[in-house]
């Protein structure tokens, strides 16, 4: 695990615990009064059930956003590598067909780079 990861982890489970204490200091103090109210098949549950359900599906929503988070940087990264990839061809591509016109050029320059070089010595 690199540390990136850990440290990605560690600041979600952090926030997780603190999460979890803010709720708990609310069910303490205002006691039923906080609208902790979750609805399962219908029934409602309150009290310190219900927050430690909202706890739940707030780790639930943490994890899922972090895999989506990790998915939509793989396929970018995958678009940018395939990207490059077409450019590389489009660039190869416009090489080949002005090859005929920068080949007559090159020997034109290679030749006179030739006679003008300094004689040894």
């Amino acid at each position: 695990m690199n540390t990136r990861t850990r440290n990605t982890l560690l600041t979600t489970a952090a926030l997780l615990i603190l999460a979890f204490a803010a709720v708990c200091g609310l069910m303490a103090v205002m006691g039923h009064d906080a609208g902790w109210a979750v609805s399962v098949d219908g029934d409602t549950v309150d009290g310190f059930t219900g927050a430690g359900f909202a706890i739940g599906g707030l780790a639930i929503g943490i994890i899922a956003a972090i895999f989506a988070i990790a998915l939509v940087g793989a396929v970018l990264a995958g678009v940018s590598v395939m990207l490059m990839g077409v450019f590389a061809f489009v660039a190869l591509a416009i090489l080949l067909a002005l090859a005929p016109v920068l080949l007559p050029l090159a020997l034109l320059i290679g030749f006179i780079a030739l006679l003008s070089r300094k004689k040894p010595a």
